[in-house]
C-alpha cells in the first residue's frame, strides 16, 4: 500500500511539474508578441505594435505596413529629393496639438539618417526649445525640409520643389513618406 502511495505520489509531482513547464514555455511563445509579415521581397516583424524590416543595412521601424498606406499617393519626386539630400529639417508647428506630430518628426528621423543623409529636428515658428525655424523659404535641393501638419479631413504629401508638407494623420504619412524614399513603394 505503501508502495502505491509513493508512485501515486511521484506521478502527481511528475504531472504537476510537467504542467508547470508547459505553461512557462507556452507563456514565453505567446507572450512574445511578435509576428512576422510579407511584403515583395521584405520581411517585416511585429513586436510590441511596431513594424519593422532591414533594408540594406538599415532597420526601418513602422507603425503601419505598406499595405495600410497604399491609398496615399506621394509624388514621383518625394524619393529623389531625399535620396539626393545630404541633410533634412522635419519641422512642425509648436502650436499643434497633436502628440502624433512629434512622434512622427521622431520616426521620420530615425527612419531617413543615414551616414550619408544627418536629420535635424525643427519647428516652423520661434520657441523656447532652442530648436532652429525651419519653413520651406529653407528647402534647397541638398537640404530638403519636411513639414508635419495634423488634419482630421485628409491625407496628402505634398512636394513643392525641395519642400515636402505630410498633411493629415502624422504616422500614417511619415510611414508612407519612409516607405517611398526607400523604394518599398
Amino acid at each position: 500500500m505503501k508502495k502505491e502511495r509513493s508512485s501515486s505520489a511521484a506521478y502527481i509531482t511528475v504531472f504537476i511539474a510537467l504542467i508547470m513547464i508547459l505553461s512557462v514555455v507556452g507563456f514565453l511563445w505567446i507572450g512574445s508578441g511578435q509576428s512576422q509579415h510579407k511584403y515583395g521581397k521584405l520581411s517585416f516583424s511585429n513586436q510590441n505594435g511596431e513594424w519593422s524590416a532591414r533594408v540594406g543595412q538599415k532597420l526601418l521601424t513602422f507603425k503601419y505596413l505598406p499595405e495600410d498606406v497604399l491609398n496615399i499617393s506621394a509624388p514621383s519626386g518625394v524619393a529623389s529629393v531625399i535620396s539626393g539630400a545630404g541633410m533634412v529639417y522635419i519641422a512642425y508647428d509648436p502650436a499643434e496639438t497633436s502628440q502624433e506630430i512629434p512622434l512622427s518628426q521622431y520616426s521620420l528621423g530615425q527612419n531617413l539618417e543615414t551616414s550619408q543623409r544627418f536629420v535635424v529636428n525643427a519647428l516652423t515658428s520661434a520657441n523656447d526649445n532652442g530648436l532652429p525655424v525651419i519653413t520651406c523659404a529653407n528647402a534647397t535641393r541638398f537640404v530638403p525640409v519636411i513639414i508635419i501638419k495634423s488634419s482630421e479631413t485628409s491625407n496628402a504629401i505634398i512636394l513643392n520643389s525641395s519642400c515636402i508638407t505630410l498633411e493629415g494623420r502624422p504616422l500614417l504619412l511619415a510611414d508612407r513618406l519612409v516607405y517611398s524614399a526607400y523604394g518599398i513603394i
